[in-house]
Formats: structure tokens, sequence, C-alpha cells
């Protein structure tokens, strides 16, 4: 079977249709992206609405710029959190311990409240 010109040509503007198609999808899904990284970094909240938006490299830096802030922010607070549980594992030390729950002639109760024991002793 011998296929005539038009058919190569109309399979062709087939592929190319085909092509273009999946390229404009393509390009959507970058700008939509774009789009979703603008609204996610705080510096750049109201360019959507400005007459002048922001160029997809401004957004790269302003992300990037955004990006390395967190991160400095989540070390200093990595570093807090460690500090404070130093200090509480330090002050635990040198708390004294407890009485002896139990004296001759009473019962104890123990509540504890953030690793702290608190004992009562009921008189039987």
């Amino acid at each position: 079977m011998v296929s005539s010109s038009s058919d190569i040509t109309a399979k062709g503007a087939d592929k190319r249709a085909h092509h273009n198609a999946l390229e404009r999808k393509r390009r959507d899904h970058i700008k939509d992206s774009f789009h979703s990284l603008r609204d996610s970094v705080p510096a750049l909240q109201g360019e959507k609405q400005s007459i002048k938006q922001a160029s997809r490299a401004q957004i790269l830096d302003k992300a990037t710029e955004y990006i390395q802030y967190m991160r400095r922010k989540n070390h200093t607070h990595q570093q807090i959190k460690m500090t404070c549980r130093a200090l509480v594992i330090h002050s635990l030390l040198l708390t004294p311990p407890p009485p002896s729950p139990f004296h001759q002639g009473q019962l104890a109760s123990c509540f504890c409240v953030s690793r702290k024991c608190v004992y009562i002793s009921f008189p039987f």
C-alpha cells in the first residue's frame, strides 16, 4: 500500500499539533508553578496585583533568599531548643531529690508534670 503525499502531510500536521499541545501544556505548568512559588514567598505576595509583576528571575532570587532566611531561622531555633533542653537537664540535676514517699504511718501519692514529680503524703 502506497501512502499519498496528502496522507503524509496530514500525519505530519497531526504530530505537530500534538507536539504543540504538549508544549503548551508544559509552558502552562511552568507558569502556574512560578505563580505558586511567587505566592509562597512573603516578599512577593503583593506582586499579583501590582502593575509590574516580578520576573521569573526575581521570583527565583526572592525564593532563594527566603529559603536561606528560613534555614538560618530554623538553625537558630534548633540551637535555642538544644539550649533549653540543656538548661532543663541542668536544673533537674541541681534539684534535690524528692523526699521518700513512704514514711511510717503515711501513704504518699505522686503527681508528675513535665518530668517534675510532686509527692503528697497522707496520714492514715
